[in-house]
């Protein structure tokens, strides 16, 4: 997102994530709740180890979501909450 912001011409960056990144919840508000792994931290753990060595950490980072998508859709949402200063920002989360 913050290559996002070099562009002048842009008037907002518009994510769109899924309704069912929160399958955990009842209720899905329009707020973005906590990660399930902080997103920094999973980028360093892909960038520094082999899918073999990731495989077995796999169950530990999702907790209780039920794959990988849901997963890296909750952490997409939170990168974008993060960087919602430096331009207009919004998170469209449609439903099947």
């Amino acid at each position: 997102m913050d290559k996002a912001a070099l562009f002048i011409t842009i008037k907002a960056f518009v994510h769109v994530s899924t309704a069912f990144s929160n399958p955990d919840r009842l209720l899905v508000e329009e707020i973005v709740y906590p990660p399930p792994a902080d997103y920094r931290q999973v980028i360093q753990l892909v960038e520094q180890l082999d899918q073999e060595t990731l495989k077995p950490l796999e169950q530990q980072l999702l907790k209780n979501l039920p794959n990988t998508y849901v997963f890296s859709k909750a952490l997409a949402e939170q990168v974008i909450y993060d960087q919602r200063g430096l331009l207009p920002a919004a998170i469209f989360r449609p439903s099947v």
